[in-house]
């Protein structure tokens, strides 16, 4: 047989019911889960009038299998909430599914599924069980489990197990666009599902659901949603600019040479397309007036002459590069694991926007971690010829300034990380600041950043708003934050 999506029992699960009523240690469970969820939205002031819950599904049927959830389904009432009546029933459905992706709960090892589902949307199974009244509302009966055209299933089967298996093995975590490919692929497959049940003509035994559980069951639905999560937590996370790692997850080749000893940079490649052109003589006028030396810098020296260009002190700067242990543990990787160089690092002070800032600081801290802090590496430093500095001054002059920022500095500090949040208002008095509006991805961005400034303090950020016309395919809103804290003066 084709699946092992359908099976037939004599008696319920034994394992939620007795007979044929539900365990009490199973129905009080259930009751303490939904109290738990109401809790959570009346945290967030959402109302949520329960009518009752539900026990529906294979689980509240004879044709539970091994895979089969246990489905609970909360029955709001809406009519009463007026003109936010449509919007009640996404917003449920968005707390839901953040829910169930908070706590993974199970009966016995059984996952258990968290719904909510309004009186105008009635469910549609063979067997309904109140948690509420403790009885059935539709008591399930032994079905004759139909003969399935095996055929018409495999064919039905074949093009979404071919399409999850080739996103497999085409995605992985390096691949952002990969994010958008899985959530069409997963929201269709639910479709699918949904259509299967519930149109005029569906049951449990349709088609289309018996696809989607064969795909659940062979574990592409998990493995997908799995990627997925990568995909998106590795999209949120800060990276070097350089990828040493390439998608397989091995060194990407830069055509640097190999290590020897503690010779681990190639002074013949740079960081970034830029700086090559200035390392291959590049002629084009808009490198007019730069040049570089190659200079020997301990990781110390260069984090002092960082400061001078970001307006933090180095230990500020190191702390705050201490916190991607990722990134460095790849660059680690590259050296000790694939015995290759890493590409040069820079540090410029020219006023050639191409050029200017710093590449590096990923590399020179792992290089102090792995050979010392006073050891020697070499570092690309740009400069205009006009101002050119010698070295020793341009150290100098980082080490007597101390860079303790003065209050426009820590000022305009918070001000450009507010610009991030794409000119948001930003509300600033005696040190408080407060930034409106800030997308989520922004919002987390802008507190690891203002939190690893040592001149910050108690920041905090909450959400503020939604936005019910961008959801993503699990009835999820946009969410919008605001970001408090206080500056130390």
């Amino acid at each position: 047989m084709f699946t092992e999506a359908i099976e037939k029992h004599n008696e319920l699960n034994q394992k939620l019911f007795d007979g044929k009523k539900l365990k009490p240690d199973v129905r009080e469970k259930i009751q303490e889960i939904t109290n738990e969820f109401l809790k959570i939205l009346a945290e967030e002031d959402i109302q949520l009038n329960v009518r009752d819950v539900i026990l529906t599904g294979s689980n509240a049927s004879y044709n539970y299998t091994k895979d089969s959830d246990i489905d609970l389904h909360i029955i709001a009432e809406t009519e009463s909430l007026e003109d936010s009546a449509k919007l009640y029933p996404k917003i449920y459905k968005a707390y839901a599914r953040i829910f169930g992706n908070k706590f993974e709960i199970s009966f016995y090892g059984i996952p258990v599924e968290i719904y909510v589902e309004t009186e105008a949307d009635p469910v549609v199974s063979n067997g309904i069980y109140s948690i509420m009244y403790n009885q059935w509302i539709k008591e399930p009966k032994e079905e004759v489990v139909p003969e399935i055209d095996q055929d018409a299933l495999k064919a039905a089967v074949k093009p979404w197990e071919d399409e999850a298996k080739a996103l497999l093995k085409k995605l992985d975590d390096n691949m952002p666009e990969g994010e958008d490919e899985i959530d069409d692929y997963i929201a269709r497959l639910y479709e699918l599902r949904q259509k299967g049940i519930y149109n005029t003509d569906g049951n449990e035994f349709s088609i289309e659901n018996l696809t989607f559980k064969e795909i659940r069951n062979a574990g592409l639905l998990q493995k997908l949603k799995d990627l997925r999560n990568k995909i998106v937590a590795k999209k949120l996370s800060l990276d070097e600019a350089v990828k040493y790692l390439d998608d397989a997850h091995e060194f990407r080749d830069y055509g640097t040479d190999d290590v020897h000893e503690n010779d681990v940079i190639d002074i013949k490649k740079a960081s970034t397309f830029s700086t090559q052109d200035l390392l291959d003589g590049s002629t084009d006028a808009a490198y007019d007036g730069v040049v570089y030396d190659i200079v020997e810098l301990t990781p110390m020296q260069y984090f002092e002459l960082c400061s001078k260009i970001q307006r933090m002190s180095a230990d500020e700067i190191i702390d705050f590069i201490s916190y991607d242990e990722r990134q460095l543990t790849h660059i680690k990787d590259v050296i000790l694991k694939y015995h290759k160089k890493l590409p040069l690092p820079y540090i410029s002070f020219s006023n050639v926007s191409e050029v200017s800032g710093q590449e590096g600081r990923h590399r020179m801290y792992a290089l102090g971690e792995l050979f010392g802090w006073d050891t020697d590496f070499p570092v690309m430093l740009i400069q205009d010829a006009a101002t050119k500095k010698p070295l020793s001054s341009l150290l100098k002059e980082a080490i007597n300034e101390g860079l303790v920022l003065s209050e426009k500095d820590r000022r305009d500090y918070v001000i450009k990380i507010a610009q991030i949040a794409h000119m948001q208002p930003l509300v600033m008095s005696n040190g408080i600041f407060e930034l409106n509006n800030v997308k989520e991805d922004d919002a987390q961005f802008i507190v690891a950043n203002l939190r690893r400034q040592s001149w910050v303090e108690q920041v905090t950020y909450s959400a503020e708003r939604y936005d019910f016309s961008k959801m993503s395919y699990q009835g999820i809103p946009s969410r919008y934050f605001r970001i408090i804290g206080k500056i130390r003066f």
